[in-house]
Formats: structure tokens, C-alpha cells, sequence
């Protein structure tokens, strides 16, 4: 990976669109909390449910496809938003487990 960031500059503004998505996922992680923490989950593990995550934003998009009354259809949008907190939720975890490897000094991953 040719230009890596090496430092994350914390100041930037976020997008309005980025901030809506944050709010909804923060919503989601809050529901599993009683959970153990993402931080005992390998890699590998984590990178599986992410991709069944894609599958479920997959078929949340498929059905969208669909005719629907306009209540059905907001609907139907709605479950594709979570749908897409979901899987971007998977994203931020694996990307804050490597995080917590770098500041480890980890050169392994599990």
C-alpha cells in the first residue's frame, strides 16, 4: 500500500452524510453491549461477519427492487440503512482492533 497515512489528523469536519451513518451505528452498538467486547475477536472472525453483513445489505438492496407502497418502501429504506450501520460497524471494529495491534507493537494477527 503505496502512500500510508501515518497520522490521522483528528480535526477534520465530518460530512453531514458521515455523521448520520455514525449516529445509526452508534445506535446499533449500544443494543449489543452486553456483549464482550470486539477487542477478544480475531481478524479473521470479524472479517467473516462482515462479509454475511455485506450479504444481508445485498439482499436488503435486492428487495428494493420491488414495487411497494410509499410506508412499505420507507420502510423497506430504513432496513437497508441499518443494513449499511451494519456492515459499517464490522469495518470500524476491525479498524480499531489493527489500531489497538499497532499501538501493541503486535506484528501478528490472529
Amino acid at each position: 500500500m503505496g502512500n500510508i497515512v501515518k497520522q490521522i489528523d483528528m480535526s477534520v469536519e465530518t460530512r453531514p452524510a458521515i455523521n448520520y451513518l455514525a449516529k445509526i451505528m452508534e445506535m446499533k452498538l449500544r443494543v449489543n453491549d452486553h456483549k464482550p467486547h470486539w477487542s477478544s475477536i480475531s481478524l479473521r472472525v470479524l472479517f467473516s461477519n462482515l462479509l454475511g453483513e455485506v450479504e444481508e445489505l445485498k439482499e436488503s438492496l435486492g428487495v428494493l427492487e420491488y414495487s411497494y407502497s410509499d410506508e412499505e418502501m420507507k420502510s423497506k429504506l430504513m432496513e437497508t440503512i441499518f443494513e449499511a450501520a451494519d456492515v459499517a460497524n464490522f469495518c470500524a471494529i476491525i479498524a480499531d482492533n489493527c489500531r489497538t495491534l499497532i499501538q501493541q507493537g503486535e506484528s501478528r494477527v490472529q
